[in-house]
Protein backbone atom coordinates (compact mmCIF):
# COMPACT_ATOMS: atom_id res chain seq x y z
CA UNK A 1 0.00 0.00 0.00
CA UNK A 2 1.29 3.50 -0.86
CA UNK A 3 2.08 5.48 2.30
CA UNK A 4 0.47 8.68 1.00
CA UNK A 5 -2.87 6.90 0.50
CA UNK A 6 -3.14 5.56 4.04
CA UNK A 7 -5.29 8.43 5.49
CA UNK A 8 -7.66 8.32 2.49
CA UNK A 9 -8.02 4.57 2.84
CA UNK A 10 -8.95 4.91 6.49
CA UNK A 11 -11.40 7.74 5.78
CA UNK A 12 -13.14 5.65 3.12
CA UNK A 13 -13.54 2.75 5.54
CA UNK A 14 -15.08 4.89 8.26
CA UNK A 15 -12.29 4.90 10.80
CA UNK A 16 -12.37 8.69 11.15
CA UNK A 17 -8.71 9.35 10.23
CA UNK A 18 -7.80 12.79 8.98
CA UNK A 19 -5.31 13.72 6.21
CA UNK A 20 -1.89 14.18 7.75
CA UNK A 21 -2.65 12.11 10.84
CA UNK A 22 0.14 9.71 9.99
CA UNK A 23 2.50 12.41 8.71
CA UNK A 24 4.61 11.99 11.84
CA UNK A 25 5.09 8.33 11.00
CA UNK A 26 6.04 9.11 7.40
CA UNK A 27 8.63 11.69 8.50
CA UNK A 28 10.46 9.15 10.64
CA UNK A 29 13.92 8.47 9.21
CA UNK A 30 14.24 5.00 7.79
CA UNK A 31 10.53 4.20 7.72
CA UNK A 32 10.39 1.66 4.94
CA UNK A 33 6.61 1.12 4.91
CA UNK A 34 3.55 2.88 6.40
CA UNK A 35 3.53 0.57 9.43
CA UNK A 36 7.25 0.66 10.31
CA UNK A 37 6.58 3.18 13.07
CA UNK A 38 4.26 0.66 14.73
CA UNK A 39 7.10 -1.84 15.17
CA UNK A 40 9.51 0.57 16.89
CA UNK A 41 9.18 3.09 19.75
CA UNK A 42 6.93 5.91 18.46
CA UNK A 43 7.87 9.53 18.54
CA UNK A 44 5.85 11.90 20.69
CA UNK A 45 4.44 13.54 17.58
CA UNK A 46 3.25 10.15 16.33
CA UNK A 47 1.54 9.41 19.64
CA UNK A 48 -0.12 12.81 19.55
CA UNK A 49 -1.32 12.10 16.04
CA UNK A 50 -2.94 8.87 17.25
CA UNK A 51 -4.58 10.34 20.35
CA UNK A 52 -7.77 11.50 18.60
CA UNK A 53 -8.16 8.02 17.12
CA UNK A 54 -7.48 6.02 20.27
CA UNK A 55 -9.41 8.22 22.69
CA UNK A 56 -8.74 8.76 26.35
CA UNK A 57 -7.98 5.85 28.63
CA UNK A 58 -11.03 3.93 29.80
CA UNK A 59 -13.32 5.21 27.06
CA UNK A 60 -12.43 2.63 24.43
CA UNK A 61 -10.93 3.14 21.00
CA UNK A 62 -12.72 5.28 18.46
CA UNK A 63 -11.38 2.81 15.90
CA UNK A 64 -13.88 0.28 17.16
CA UNK A 65 -16.64 2.77 17.90
CA UNK A 66 -16.62 3.84 14.26
CA UNK A 67 -15.70 0.52 12.66
CA UNK A 68 -17.85 -0.43 9.66
CA UNK A 69 -17.94 -4.01 10.95
CA UNK A 70 -20.78 -4.71 13.45
CA UNK A 71 -19.96 -6.67 16.62
CA UNK A 72 -20.60 -10.40 16.51
CA UNK A 73 -24.03 -11.45 17.74
CA UNK A 74 -23.98 -13.73 20.80
CA UNK A 75 -25.14 -17.30 20.36
CA UNK A 76 -28.72 -17.99 21.37
CA UNK A 77 -28.96 -19.57 24.81
CA UNK A 78 -32.34 -21.19 24.14
CA UNK A 79 -32.73 -22.11 20.46
CA UNK A 80 -36.08 -23.75 19.63
CA UNK A 81 -36.75 -26.00 16.64
CA UNK A 82 -40.21 -26.59 15.10
CA UNK A 83 -41.43 -30.18 15.27
CA UNK A 84 -42.93 -30.05 11.73
CA UNK A 85 -44.78 -33.38 12.02
CA UNK A 86 -46.05 -35.27 9.01
CA UNK A 87 -49.74 -34.64 8.26
CA UNK A 88 -52.04 -36.76 10.38
CA UNK A 89 -49.39 -37.81 12.89
CA UNK A 90 -49.86 -35.05 15.48
CA UNK A 91 -52.89 -33.06 16.57
CA UNK A 92 -51.43 -29.78 17.88
CA UNK A 93 -54.69 -28.32 19.26
CA UNK A 94 -53.18 -24.85 19.06
CA UNK A 95 -50.02 -25.85 20.94
CA UNK A 96 -46.67 -24.26 20.15
CA UNK A 97 -44.72 -27.22 18.79
CA UNK A 98 -41.24 -25.72 19.15
CA UNK A 99 -38.74 -27.55 21.32
CA UNK A 100 -35.08 -27.53 22.26
CA UNK A 101 -32.82 -29.25 19.71
CA UNK A 102 -32.40 -32.29 21.97
CA UNK A 103 -36.04 -32.63 22.92
CA UNK A 104 -37.38 -32.13 19.39
CA UNK A 105 -35.32 -35.15 18.35
CA UNK A 106 -36.90 -37.19 21.14
CA UNK A 107 -40.41 -36.10 20.20
CA UNK A 108 -39.78 -36.89 16.54
CA UNK A 109 -38.46 -40.34 17.39
CA UNK A 110 -41.45 -41.12 19.62
CA UNK A 111 -43.84 -39.76 16.99
CA UNK A 112 -42.28 -41.94 14.29
CA UNK A 113 -42.62 -45.02 16.50
CA UNK A 114 -46.27 -44.28 17.27
CA UNK A 115 -47.00 -43.44 13.65
CA UNK A 116 -45.77 -46.88 12.62
CA UNK A 117 -48.31 -48.29 15.10
CA UNK A 118 -51.06 -46.09 13.71
CA UNK A 119 -51.23 -43.98 16.89
CA UNK A 120 -51.28 -40.21 16.25
CA UNK A 121 -50.29 -37.89 19.09
CA UNK A 122 -52.94 -35.66 20.63
CA UNK A 123 -50.89 -32.79 22.10
CA UNK A 124 -52.29 -30.49 24.77
CA UNK A 125 -49.21 -28.33 25.39
CA UNK A 126 -45.76 -27.65 23.95
CA UNK A 127 -43.56 -24.59 24.44
CA UNK A 128 -45.07 -22.12 26.90
CA UNK A 129 -44.57 -18.44 27.55
CA UNK A 130 -44.87 -16.94 31.02
CA UNK A 131 -48.47 -16.01 30.22
CA UNK A 132 -49.19 -19.59 29.16
CA UNK A 133 -47.74 -20.93 32.39
CA UNK A 134 -49.77 -18.49 34.46
CA UNK A 135 -52.96 -19.70 32.77
CA UNK A 136 -52.00 -23.26 33.64
CA UNK A 137 -51.47 -22.29 37.26
CA UNK A 138 -54.82 -20.54 37.33
CA UNK A 139 -56.70 -23.69 36.39
CA UNK A 140 -55.72 -24.37 32.79
CA UNK A 141 -54.01 -27.62 33.72
CA UNK A 142 -57.12 -29.06 35.39
CA UNK A 143 -56.22 -31.61 38.02
CA UNK A 144 -52.64 -31.87 36.82
CA UNK A 145 -50.01 -29.94 38.79
CA UNK A 146 -48.56 -26.76 37.25
CA UNK A 147 -45.24 -25.46 38.56
CA UNK A 148 -44.34 -21.79 38.66
CA UNK A 149 -41.55 -22.45 36.15
CA UNK A 150 -41.85 -25.40 33.82
CA UNK A 151 -39.84 -27.58 31.45
CA UNK A 152 -42.25 -26.24 28.81
CA UNK A 153 -40.74 -22.77 29.25
CA UNK A 154 -37.39 -24.08 27.96
CA UNK A 155 -38.82 -26.20 25.15
CA UNK A 156 -38.08 -29.36 27.12
CA UNK A 157 -41.61 -30.60 27.79
CA UNK A 158 -44.74 -31.80 26.01
CA UNK A 159 -48.15 -32.82 27.36
CA UNK A 160 -50.18 -35.50 25.65
CA UNK A 161 -53.94 -36.02 25.97
CA UNK A 162 -55.57 -39.39 26.48
CA UNK A 163 -53.98 -40.61 29.69
CA UNK A 164 -57.06 -42.75 30.48
CA UNK A 165 -57.12 -44.45 27.09
CA UNK A 166 -55.86 -48.04 26.75
CA UNK A 167 -53.41 -46.84 24.09
CA UNK A 168 -51.58 -44.46 26.46
CA UNK A 169 -49.10 -47.09 27.75
CA UNK A 170 -47.77 -47.34 24.19
CA UNK A 171 -47.19 -43.56 24.22
CA UNK A 172 -45.34 -43.81 27.53
CA UNK A 173 -43.14 -46.58 26.16
CA UNK A 174 -42.38 -44.72 22.92
CA UNK A 175 -41.32 -41.56 24.73
CA UNK A 176 -39.22 -43.39 27.29
CA UNK A 177 -37.46 -45.40 24.61
CA UNK A 178 -36.80 -42.17 22.73
CA UNK A 179 -35.07 -40.71 25.80
CA UNK A 180 -37.79 -38.74 27.62
CA UNK A 181 -38.86 -38.95 31.24
CA UNK A 182 -42.51 -39.26 32.25
CA UNK A 183 -44.39 -37.14 34.78
CA UNK A 184 -46.27 -40.24 35.90
CA UNK A 185 -43.06 -41.37 37.60
CA UNK A 186 -42.91 -38.33 39.89
CA UNK A 187 -42.45 -39.24 43.55
CA UNK A 188 -45.10 -36.77 44.66
CA UNK A 189 -48.21 -35.75 42.76
CA UNK A 190 -48.19 -37.37 39.34
CA UNK A 191 -48.33 -35.44 36.07
CA UNK A 192 -49.37 -38.19 33.69
CA UNK A 193 -49.69 -36.14 30.48
CA UNK A 194 -46.17 -34.73 30.86
CA UNK A 195 -43.05 -35.98 29.04
CA UNK A 196 -39.81 -34.08 29.46
CA UNK A 197 -36.06 -33.84 29.78
CA UNK A 198 -34.39 -31.71 32.45
CA UNK A 199 -30.78 -30.84 31.62
CA UNK A 200 -31.34 -27.67 33.67
CA UNK A 201 -34.13 -26.63 36.01
CA UNK A 202 -36.46 -23.95 34.74
CA UNK A 203 -36.32 -20.67 36.63
CA UNK A 204 -37.34 -17.05 36.21
CA UNK A 205 -34.16 -16.08 34.38
CA UNK A 206 -33.80 -18.87 31.82
CA UNK A 207 -37.49 -19.08 30.95
CA UNK A 208 -37.67 -15.31 30.43
CA UNK A 209 -34.58 -15.46 28.19
CA UNK A 210 -36.06 -18.35 26.22
CA UNK A 211 -39.27 -16.41 25.63
CA UNK A 212 -37.30 -13.31 24.63
CA UNK A 213 -35.28 -15.27 22.07
CA UNK A 214 -38.34 -17.07 20.67
CA UNK A 215 -41.18 -14.58 20.24
CA UNK A 216 -44.44 -15.68 18.68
Amino acid sequence: MDDDRLPDFLEINGFGARPGMFAAARRRPGAGDPFSALTSPPTSSFVQALNPLIGSAGQGSSIFRHSPFPPAMPDATCPLVPLDPAPGTVAANGSDLRFSPTFVGIVRKATDTLNQQGRPLDVSSGFRTAADQLRMRQGGSGRNPAARYSDHGLGNGIDINGTALPTFPAIIQAFKQAGAQWGGDYRGKKDRPHFYIRPVRANATNTAECERENPR
